[in-house]
């Protein structure tokens, strides 16, 4: 017997209202006529399969607990060995209202939050995430006052505080949603570009001061090594003196005799055993500083 071709092909779904959380929806895939067929199916233009939730067999497309994601257009294509035929269905999931939010804008807004200047335009625009769109309604300090999701100010009069109510309703779901702000209107206020500039002149006084204390620890520190090197300089000054006398050529930088003996010992002794320098006066009265350099015992070895 010969293949009968296909024709008519069509797409029927369960239900004429799918809803997200719906337990389970099917498409079914029929032709007018046609024998010895297959079946293949397509979402958004990518091949269906099945899935967690996802049923494909044949002719039957089943879904489990709808999800918004399972919207989109559906293609079935039926064929044979003759021909093949196919069409489409789109698939529309209900949901929401959900994350309804108010978006203010004004030609000139305060830097305080809520706060608006008088004369100004702007506009206030629901927003909700909905299918269908939702439709809105504004209330006006709890009382009824204009449809459609966005207000216009033409001009904001001073001195007046109000309070504006969207509500977004979903006709297919039945659902509701609501969310207010308020709007202070003033004469006069502190603009965004004030409020930084106060930001940033702060900012700067706050770093000056810090500088300023960073200073003056500073030289306090500076002040205080001072004060310690005189009083060295001081305890060590009749130590020193006797032993340069007897060097004049340190002056000329070059180095004395390393110091040996025991009498200059018992001199040099008390100096710490490491590396290190001294500040000695000169013959002549000046003051010069020199690297020492101590033995094991800590008495000078020698002075350049």
């Amino acid at each position: 017997m010969n293949a009968v071709v296909v024709t008519n092909v069509s797409i029927v779904v369960s239900a004429p209202d799918v809803f997200e959380g719906q337990p389970e929806v099917s498409l079914t895939c029929s032709s007018l006529t046609g024998s010895r067929v297959t079946y293949r199916w397509v979402k958004d233009g990518r091949p269906l399969t099945n899935g967690s939730r996802v049923s494909v067999s044949g002719n039957v497309v089943q879904i489990q607990s709808v999800s918004r994601d399972d919207a989109g257009t559906y293609v079935c294509t039926i064929e044979n060995a003759i021909s093949q035929s196919s069409n489409s269905q789109i698939l529309t999931v209900f949901y929401g209202p959900e994350r309804i939010a108010i978006r203010r804008e004004f030609q000139s807004d305060c830097a305080t939050d809520g706060l608006f200047l008088a004369g100004r335009a702007g506009t206030l625009t629901c927003e909700a995430v909905s299918v269908p769109v939702p439709e809105y309604s504004w209330l006006l300090n709890g009382q009824l006052f204009r449809q459609g999701s966005v207000l216009s100010f033409v001009g904001l009069r001073t001195n007046q505080t109000s309070n504006y109510t969207c509500i977004a309703t979903n006709a297919r779901t039945g659902s509701q949603l609501s969310t207010s702000t308020q709007l202070t209107v003033v004469g006069s206020c502190l603009s965004v570009g004030g409020a930084v500039g106060v930001a940033i002149g702060s900012a700067a006084a706050l770093l000056l001061l810090i500088l300023l204390v960073v200073l003056l620890v500073r030289r306090k520190r500076a002040q205080k090594n001072k004060t310690t090197k005189m009083a060295a300089i001081s305890h060590s000054k009749d130590k020193v003196l006797p032993w340069i006398s007897q060097n004049a050529n340190i002056q000329q930088g070059i180095p004395p005799p390393p110091v040996y003996t025991t009498d200059r010992e018992s001199v040099y002794s008390d100096y710490p055993h490491s590396n290190g320098s001294m500040v000695a006066s000169s013959v002549n009265g000046g003051v010069s500083t020199f690297s020492t350099q101590t033995g094991l015992t800590g008495q000078l070895s020698t002075l350049v």
